[in-house]
């Protein structure tokens, strides 16, 4: 339409082989097996460091599980419960307004912080539980 816009794109270089022949491909050889099986009769090793004892927890279970967690966990619980009705007061009050200000003409509910004000505090409580 307007070839003076148009951007002048350099062609591609041409094809060139890079010598590599498939006949040429040979295999690789593995090495053999660094841990053979025991005969049959003897008992299977266990892996390299041993399996767990009963009680024992993983290193990465560990952590989640001490007492700083759950006195962590409780603080969470009971700050998402803070904000959860902070945000339910903060809805109720759009609310309460938007009935005193409109006057009859409509009003505004603000669902939207209300629920999640009552998500928060659901999600505070069950947290406050989960670490007692």
């Amino acid at each position: 339409m307007y070839p003076e816009y148009q951007q002048h794109r350099p062609e591609p270089p041409p094809y060139q082989p890079t010598g590599y022949q498939p006949s040429q491909y040979q295999p690789q050889q593995y090495p053999p097996d660094s841990h053979p099986q025991p005969p049959a009769g003897y008992p299977q090793q266990p892996p390299p460091g041993g399996p767990p004892e009963p009680g024992d927890l993983p290193v990465y279970l560990q952590a989640a599980v001490s007492p700083e967690a759950e006195q962590a966990r409780a603080n969470k619980g009971a700050r998402d419960i803070g904000f959860g009705i902070l945000w339910l007061v903060f809805g109720l009050c759009v609310t309460g307004w938007s009935i005193a200000y409109f006057e009859g003409v409509g009003y505004i509910v603000a669902w939207g912080p209300a629920l999640y004000g009552i998500y928060k505090i659901i999600k505070g409580v069950l947290a406050t539980r989960r670490s007692r």
